[in-house]
């Protein structure tokens, strides 16, 4: 919420796709331990910058993203095309997991 508190960001991608400001969507599914709280990954704003070439710079807190606009496995990324919004996956099976789960009150819905 710190991030976007107005789900309303959004960045240009590649092929000139406009790209949801999400810090923790692309990596959801890789977690480290602080204080000994399982966390998520999450994004630093070098991810969001079109500009950057892969490897030039830390993407994540994990180090694991080589790239911008890189959706590691079991991740995801809302894309807005013309008028059209999709998500994104690296995995088939998170594309059909995500589609099972009930988004009608997520935040994201409300952009």
């Amino acid at each position: 919420m710190l991030v976007d508190p107005g789900n309303n960001f959004w960045c240009v991608g590649p092929r000139r796709k406009l790209y949801a400001y999400e810090v923790c969507d692309a990596v959801e599914q890789e977690t480290f331990t602080l204080d000994g709280l399982a966390m998520s990954d999450f994004l630093y704003p070098p991810y969001f910058e079109n500009i950057r070439r892969s490897k030039s710079t830390r993407f994540d807190h994990l180090g694991k993203i080589t790239r911008p606009f890189q959706v590691l496995r079991g991740g995801f990324a809302l894309v807005r095309t013309r008028a059209k919004k999709t998500a994104e996956f690296d995995s088939v099976a998170k594309g059909h997991d995500f589609h099972k789960e009930d988004r009608r009150y997520h935040r994201s819905q409300y952009r």
